[in-house]
């Protein structure tokens, strides 16, 4: 649903009053008897993010370390998922919302595996689907990606553990899969994303932890879904024996640009890098303008070098001295000029 906090996760073939779909989850008690790795000082989980955030559906955790612990509030709330399925037939789905039309550049989204380390990362891969609506209803569609290709970029130890009240140290290392993109633009609107994992088989799972509520606030509140085999319904923590019925949350974060003025061909929308470089200088459009060449010139004016980046974004300046240039970058709607540092 958004920024609003929540708890935990589905239950192992449950059958609810609203529904009749078989729901899955990792119960309290469930691979109890499955040794998570204990923290061992080291954080792996703050590589930088490139673009601002855009959507924050969380918290992950509402315990603060290091390491930080995402605690399921079993004792005080009755609360009885740890993490619902989310690889196989079984997906996650919940929405955001953008005020302005956006280029998304990075999904951060959230699992873990029972027993997995926390290094090396368990889980290999995710696939993302984004929906123009509510899975759940047949009127609406899936706009951007699939449920079969493999779009993950990184998975590392998000320095997080999720475990419950009655068995605090029965940690589960989650894992923050991270997929980029190039080809990702929305327009203002609200949207589903929908996502599922796949893991190494020699752990149980992967499982979807959920937004964890506040401790001491009560669960519920939340609209995420829980899909079978195409099939939407809640992902409800309802105890265990239904003596409660908790609607959850699924945490992940979107990062990326607003489209707004990105359009406008200025130097804060065309780059380069690295700089200094010493043999391959890429050109990094953020604009929608059409580039056309690239032109080097060094300190006395004289132009040494000229590249037509209309189809490439990677040049070649290995050929040049060492030294300061002037680069030129050149589109329909103007040239923009920075300098360039050859190693």
């Amino acid at each position: 649903m958004k920024k609003i906090t929540t708890i935990i996760a589905t239950a192992l073939c449950v059958v609810f009053s609203v529904n009749t779909q078989a729901q899955r989850a990792e119960n309290v008690g469930d691979n109890s008897d499955a040794v998570a790795p204990s923290f061992n000082g080291v954080l792996t989980g703050q590589q930088l993010r490139p673009d601002p955030l855009l959507w924050e559906n969380g918290p992950l955790f509402n315990q603060a370390g290091p390491p930080n612990r995402s605690i399921l509030q079993n004792d005080t709330f009755g609360s009885n998922t740890l993490g619902g399925g989310v690889s196989g037939d079984f997906r996650i789905a919940d929405n955001f919302t953008l005020d302005e039309a956006s280029s998304i550049t990075q999904i951060d989204v959230y699992g873990y595996q029972t027993g997995a380390p926390t290094t090396p990362a368990s889980i290999i891969g995710v696939t993302i689907q984004i929906w123009d609506g509510d899975p759940s209803d047949a009127s609406n569609n899936v706009i951007y990606g699939d449920a079969t290709t493999n779009v993950m970029d990184s998975a590392i130890f998000s320095d997080t553990f999720r475990e419950s009240e009655a068995n605090p140290g029965d940690n589960r290392a989650i894992q923050r899969v991270t997929a980029t993109f190039t080809d990702l633009t929305l327009d203002a609107g609200t949207y589903w994303l929908d996502w599922n994992f796949i893991g190494d088989s020699g752990f149980s799972g992967p499982w979807q932890p959920p937004v964890a509520e506040a401790l001491g606030t009560e669960p519920g509140g939340g609209n995420a879904l829980q899909g079978n085999a195409g099939v939407y319904t809640g992902f409800i923590d309802d105890g265990g024996d239904g003596s409660v019925m908790y609607h959850l949350d699924a945490p992940f974060e979107l990062y990326g640009l607003p489209t707004a003025g990105v359009d406008d061909f200025s130097a804060d929308n065309i780059s380069f890098f690295p700089n200094p470089v010493k043999d391959l200088l890429t050109i990094d459009n953020r604009s929608t303008t059409q580039l056309e060449t690239i032109s080097i010139y060094n300190v006395q004016g004289r132009l040494v070098q000229t590249t037509d980046i209309s189809e490439v974004s990677e040049i070649n300046v290995s050929a040049l001295t060492a030294g300061v240039y002037m680069v030129q970058i050149t589109s329909e709607r103007g040239t923009i000029t920075k300098k360039l540092v050859k190693n």
